[in-house]
């Protein structure tokens, strides 16, 4: 049945609802522009970043950013971190993570609240399916922007 298995396609494909834009003509050109489809496809991103305490117990985690964070933007977002990349989530609305290390015995003097940022990527369609969006690229800069002042 290639309809069922058409269909399997065009839902599994973020946009098979788009009519195919493979060659855009412009009127009046007569030249063809090829249009990927990244090009139509919104962007994500994952912002990468870790709990490390006094004694070097770590824990991670990713958020999905809507939105790509290029070279410009990631500078401004370095801008706002303290020392090695380090910020307060709590302050930007990000789930802190020490509480995650509490599991093996509590709270310690080794604990404190600030968390790094350890990178980025654009994110991949598995990704995107399994990250619970948080908001848009724009959103944790201007959030970091507002609350650096706070932990630097």
């Amino acid at each position: 049945m290639a309809g069922v298995d058409g269909d399997a396609e065009a839902a599994a494909h973020p946009t098979a609802h788009l009519p195919s834009l493979e060659f855009l003509v412009m009127p009046g050109i007569m030249k063809a522009n090829p249009v990927s489809e990244m090009e139509i496809a919104v962007k994500y991103t994952v912002f990468e970043y870790m709990y490390r305490d006094g004694s070097n117990y770590k824990t991670c985690e990713n958020l999905l950013l809507k939105g790509s964070l290029d070279e410009g933007i990631l500078s401004d977002l370095r801008a706002c971190f303290d020392v090695d990349d380090r910020f307060i989530p709590d302050y930007v609305g990000v789930m802190p993570l020490q509480f995650r290390l509490c599991r093996f015995g509590g709270p310690t003097e080794y604990d404190h609240p600030l968390h790094e940022f350890t990178g980025s990527h654009e994110a991949s369609p598995e990704e995107v399916e399994k990250l619970e969006l948080w908001g848009t690229v724009e959103e944790l800069v201007a959030a970091m922007k507002r609350e650096a002042p706070r932990w630097r």
